[in-house]
């Protein structure tokens, strides 16, 4: 589960203080979720993403969590956009390499253009991953 998930638990949302509850009224989210079932390469190249192999919910499985901690939800897509993002900056790193190397060195640009690929595969080539916002309200009045 993704660790943002675990603070929208309903038990952990039921034993805040009234006045953060309060505050908590409303709240918005942005973060990846996962579109689809995985095989065994998406899951491979998942789990380095994510140094994890917990996985990553998906979008159904993020709605539901808010939902049954009390909140409405309104979910909004931008997974096109992001995968267009994601393929431009995995380019971006890989076409500029001495630009790259001469600002952050050859260890950090090695990393992030890994971290590029990464996503770019994860997004573009899968469609495993991703990204999109949540805005969460919880019903009823506060008391202040």
């Amino acid at each position: 589960m993704c660790p943002l998930l675990c603070c929208w638990r309903k038990a952990n949302i039921l034993s805040l203080s009234p006045f953060f509850l309060y505050r908590m009224i409303t709240r918005f989210i942005e973060d990846f979720y996962r579109l689809k079932d995985t095989n065994r390469a998406e899951r491979e190249v998942l789990t380095e993403f994510l140094n994890s192999t917990d996985g990553m919910v998906t979008v159904d499985d993020y709605k539901v969590l808010l939902e049954d901690a009390g909140f409405n939800v309104v979910m909004q897509d931008f997974s096109a956009s992001y995968r267009q993002y994601t393929y431009n900056r995995w380019a971006d790193w890989a076409n500029n390499r001495v630009k790259y190397e001469q600002l952050y060195g050859k260890g950090n640009y090695l990393g992030w253009l890994g971290q590029s690929r990464t996503t770019k595969q994860l997004c573009c080539d899968f469609g495993v991953m991703a990204g999109g916002y949540f805005l969460a309200r919880k019903p009823g009045k506060s008391a202040y």
